[in-house]
């Protein structure tokens, strides 16, 4: 399971990053549209959630949910440690897609959800 630096996770305090997507479509289980932006700008004083068991299990999770996308989607991929920033937005994927000559072409995000309903009528791209 990777462990995020420091220098990461200052990072990662004001960057938008791919993990709060859920959070802006408003289907966060722990946080609002609202409570993120409060979060981001530091204009709240809203709690950063500490690490807790759906967090744990999310990660370690991660390498099996890996192999069950490249057996459903039939897609290489190659898990990620790293964190990526351009301005104010930012992400550290969990995994990219890998081409037939090993470029990363896209980039791989697994959620782990104990509220299966919220997640049911999400595009089809999303595995």
């Amino acid at each position: 399971m990777p462990t995020l630096t420091k220098k990461q996770l200052e990072q990662r305090r004001h960057a938008m990053m791919a993990s709060d997507i859920p959070a802006l479509l408003g289907i966060d289980d722990f946080t609002t549209p609202l409570m993120l932006a409060y979060k981001k700008l530091d204009t709240s004083p809203v709690v950063i959630s500490e690490p807790n068991l759906n967090m744990d299990i999310g990660h370690y999770v991660e390498p099996i949910t890996n192999k069950l996308f490249k057996k459903e989607t039939g897609k290489k991929t190659k898990m990620n440690k790293d964190s990526f920033f351009k301005r104010h937005h930012g992400a550290t994927p969990d995994a990219f897609v890998i081409n037939e000559h090993g470029e990363e072409t896209d980039l791989v995000e697994f959620k782990y959800s104990t509220k299966g309903a919220k997640w049911a009528s999400l595009p089809d791209f999303v595995f």
